[in-house]
């Protein structure tokens, strides 16, 4: 870490496992602060420290210093308020068929109406991470965003022209997304690296609920109310069950996947830590009161990547199943445990968020809104463009496909765990990011 010059000055009294518990001497570490949150906090299970802070940042309104129930109170209703992004969408895909029938339209602008709320609701936080980020404020963010959605959903539930709700969707998905795709950077603005793969796994436990409920609802809705009662096949209230399989995997992956990331995290410290130890011992046995760098605790946030590969396992392999099942009219039982193992893809998904965000945490609400951009619009652009694939490959060639890119993708991950560190900082460098 010798790209940087700023350091702060760490005593340690005391290693784990009391290793020199026989020799009461100290130890001055030099840590490197900038290169990631690493440094805010080395993790108790590693060392006990005692870090020389400048009043401000023991500060009670530095959210690191805030108690541990108000972190987590907060982050409750962050995850909360996050659950109306996918809750919205989900809720509407029941009604498709209704309200082509109602507003008198084709099943190409009924569709486009999906995925164009799909598409915006990475668009939309693009705007506001810019601003949060650069204001550093998140409040405000917060509270247009709630008020645009509400006046949104209420011009939906009154409009009988597909084009205006096709044009009145795009503009609630931008006030849907913006709590979903910013609350994480007030995660980090909270959490130190050793909590972050947790913390973020319980946020996305809550808007998992929205494809848990959101089509059992929506359905239910739909079939007995009529669409415009919730704005936001089997009959529609069906359909919406089939939703609970995959929901319920991905609740189970954002739990699991925050823990695993965590303790990838861990592992690696305490063997890096392991591999410093004579030296330690040699500085202690000469009665230095010396520097060292401790390079290895301070682990690169690439380290993190290595929590994907059960995942990149499941995916790949769930959705060719998957296909196939569908292509031979199997029991649907078989795609609905393999809709279930839909875990994996949000176990993925939050470890590389954490390692995004832990890379760059000053920028940490673009990181977060760009993530969500290139999400949503792979996703909006496939649901757009499923139908035609379908009917030119059939469904077991179609997901043959997807798995296919799947794989890809991950050998790409792979680049990013043997160049990542470079290419970060060089970006950090060209673009003046601390």
């Amino acid at each position: 870490m010798g790209h940087f010059s700023t350091y702060k000055k760490l005593k340690v009294t005391h290693i784990v496992w009391n290793l020199f518990a026989e020799i009461p001497k100290s130890l001055i570490i030099s840590i490197d602060e900038r290169s990631s949150r690493d440094s805010k906090k080395i993790t108790a299970e590693l060392t006990n420290v005692i870090e020389e802070k400048e009043v401000n940042e023991n500060s009670k309104d530095n959210p690191f210093n805030w108690p541990k129930r108000k972190k987590w109170l907060t982050l409750v209703v962050l995850s909360c308020g996050a659950i109306i992004s996918p809750i919205s969408c989900f809720l509407f895909y029941p009604a498709v068929l209704e309200v082509r029938k109602q507003l008198h339209t084709t099943s190409i602008l009924t569709n486009a109406s999906v995925s164009i709320f799909i598409i915006f609701q990475g668009i939309g936080p693009l705007g506001c991470a810019a601003y949060s980020d650069s204001r550093q404020t998140r409040r405000h963010v917060y509270i247009f965003s709630l008020i645009l959605f509400i006046v949104t959903s209420v011009i939906c539930a009154i409009t009988n022209n597909i084009w205006l709700l096709i044009l009145i969707r795009s503009v609630q998905a931008c006030g849907s997304s913006a709590l979903h795709a910013i609350g994480p950077t007030t995660i980090s603005d909270m959490f130190v690296s050793e909590e972050l793969g947790n913390a973020f796994g319980f946020f996305y436990l809550f808007p998992m609920f929205g494809p848990l409920v959101g089509p059992v609802i929506g359905g239910y809705v739909t079939e007995y109310l009529g669409w415009r009662c919730k704005v936001y096949n089997l009959t529609a209230s069906k359909i919406g069950l089939v939703f609970l399989s995959p929901a319920l995997g991905y609740m189970l992956g954002s739990v699991i996947g925050g823990k695993y990331t965590d303790y990838v995290l861990r592992k690696a410290k305490r063997i890096a830590l392991i591999a410093q130890q004579k030296e330690i011992e040699k500085i202690i046995e000469k009665g230095e009161n010396d520097t060292i760098m401790l390079e290895s605790v301070q682990v690169e946030p690439e380290i993190r990547i290595h929590g994907i590969w059960i995942g990149v396992i499941i995916i790949p392999t769930s959705f060719l199943a998957y296909g196939w099942l569908l292509e031979n009219r199997i029991s649907i039982i078989f795609p609905l445990i393999l809709m279930f193992l839909g875990f994996g893809q949000i176990l993925v998904y939050t470890t590389m968020f954490t390692y995004l965000v832990e890379s760059f945490p000053t920028q940490s609400a673009s990181i977060a809104a760009n993530l969500n951009f290139s999400r949503q619009l792979v996703a909006g652009l496939l649901s757009l463009f499923s139908v035609p694939i379908y009917e030119a490959l059939g469904v077991g060639w179609t997901f043959s496909l997807v798995a296919f890119l799947k794989i890809i993708v991950t050998l790409l991950v792979i680049v990013v765990i043997f160049k990542g560190e470079q290419w970060r900082l060089k970006f950090k460098q060209d673009f003046n990011l601390n």
